[in-house]
């Protein structure tokens, strides 16, 4: 499965000197495309007892759609006069599991998306 992110955010400025300081805060909505091959996402399900051994392959299909907050901050650096560089660390923070599986209840594992970025660029103001 391949995940895809859209995301809205708000930005709120401290300082507007030289050197802008800004955070922000925004939500990101979350969703599963299928991959080509419908076998390379599965988990495997082992039970045992003393009298046999069960498996069951369960393929994950896309499923899944959910909620992500996202909150960071940055700075703005003047380059030149129309030219600016931000550097922007975020933080992202998953509200439902990135995986959902319609037909199975026994999901081991429930994922949730906790991560860490760092967003560079280079911006041109009109």
């Amino acid at each position: 499965m391949n995940q895809r992110n859209s995301r809205k955010k708000g930005r709120y400025y401290f300082l507007q000197k030289k050197n802008s300081f800004y955070a922000t805060l925004g939500a990101a909505g979350s969703y599963n495309l299928p991959v080509k091959n419908d076998s390379s996402d599965y988990f495997l399900r082992t039970s045992y007892s003393r009298s046999s051994t069960e498996s069951e392959h369960v393929a994950l299909n896309a499923s899944s759609a959910g909620l992500i907050l996202v909150v960071s901050a940055g700075i703005e650096i003047p380059v030149g006069t129309t030219w600016e560089v931000y550097v922007e660390p975020a933080y992202k923070y998953s509200l439902d599991p990135v995986i959902k599986h319609p037909g199975y209840d026994r999901v081991p594992v429930e994922h949730f998306l906790r991560s860490i970025s760092l967003a560079t660029g280079l911006m041109y103001k009109f």
